[in-house]
């Protein structure tokens, strides 16, 4: 049972990471496509 437990905490760790680090590349995409503009967040 342990094994298992710890194929399920992986798992879960690898697929938050990758969620993060593609809402990471999303934002730094649109921040760029925008020109770089200074004033933080603008909707």
């Amino acid at each position: 049972m342990g094994t298992e437990l710890k194929m399920v905490i992986g798992m879960s760790l690898a697929y938050v990471t990758s969620f993060a680090g593609l809402l990471l590349a999303y934002f730094s995409y649109k921040k760029h496509k925008r020109g770089g503009e200074v004033g933080g967040e603008h909707e």
